[in-house]
């Protein structure tokens, strides 16, 4: 499984940063257009060998404008200036100590602590989820949060069966691993045992 607290740096765990960046007040929060100020303060977050390029931390900038989270604040006259600010529920996602999936690093990283042992497919229909959201694809996010559940689920099921005695055992694993079975009745059998 590739962990998430090690996976490789992309423009979701940048955002992360820039979140929790922009809901600090000391934070400069210029975009600039010679001088990059906040680019130039997000990319001082990380280490020299992981640090973002500058086209990955301006493109991390983006997203959560794109996403709601953050505006441009254009009030000042001169464009060097112009800041970029959180929305309401930007400043949620970044202060939230509740899983938010509007802070989507910060979400992934949550889930790999709480459920350090998930399977692989758990975590890819879950990362899948989070794009979904941000995207503002909330069906879809939705039904790949319900593939991760029972994927979840089923994995449960199956370390639950093994550690049934071996006559009650198999035929729980019989009923959860039966492709015709609906997944309602494979949920009620787990309730029963």
């Amino acid at each position: 499984m590739v962990s998430l607290a090690v996976m490789e740096l992309n423009i979701t765990s940048i955002q992360t940063t820039l979140l929790w960046l922009l809901a600090n007040s000391r934070t400069d929060a210029r975009i600039g257009s010679g001088r990059h100020y906040l680019a130039e303060e997000l990319r001082a977050q990380f280490s020299p060998h992981q640090q973002p390029s500058v086209q990955q931390t301006l493109a991390a900038m983006w997203a959560p404008v794109s996403q709601g989270l953050a505006y441009i604040d254009l009030t000042n006259c001169s464009p060097d200036n112009w800041e970029l600010c959180l929305t309401e529920i930007g400043l949620a996602a970044a202060r939230d100590e509740e899983i938010n999936p509007d802070n989507a690093g910060e979400y992934l990283r949550r889930l790999e602590t709480k459920v350090p042992d998930a399977s692989p497919t758990v975590v890819q229909y879950a990362r899948e989820a989070i794009v979904s959201y941000t995207s503002k694809s909330y069906l879809a996010s939705a039904v790949m949060l319900g593939v991760a559940s029972e994927a979840a689920f089923l994995e449960t099921a199956n370390t639950f069966g093994s550690w049934l005695d071996d006559g009650p055992g198999e035929k729980f694993l019989e009923i959860i691993n039966n492709p015709k079975t609906n997944y309602i009745a494979k949920f009620a059998e787990f309730r029963k045992e």
